[in-house]
């Protein structure tokens, strides 16, 4: 379930898992649909605690599953694989974060 949370982002659940890669990842599907119905960004940009981070699609993580960095993993105070609250950028927050250089990803 995705709702409307703020001018700048949506408010999703997802279980949060370390993830042996160096970026933040969803799965292929999810990603999609995450991209077409509400943020038409690339990556996606999700905010766990504090912590914005750029995802991208990936095939090897399971559905509902936001796979983060094990280095990120450890500093964001959520329990492993608990449905936990993340915010999904809207695309305008996302220029915002890339113009004031809060936020750094592969295509910027």
């Amino acid at each position: 379930m995705v709702e409307s949370f703020s001018s700048g982002y949506f408010l999703t659940q997802l279980r949060v898992a370390p993830f042996s890669g160096d970026r933040a990842v969803l799965r292929n599907d999810w990603y999609d649909q995450y991209q077409t119905k509400y943020s038409w960004t690339n990556p996606l940009v999700m905010k766990v605690g504090t912590t914005h981070l750029p995802v991208y699609s990936e095939s090897a993580v399971p559905a509902g599953v936001l796979g983060v960095p094990k280095q990120v993993f450890e500093k964001l105070n959520v329990e492993q694989m608990e449905l936990t609250d993340v915010l999904l950028a809207k695309s305008e927050t996302v220029d915002q974060l890339l113009s004031m250089n809060l936020l750094t990803t592969d295509e910027a």
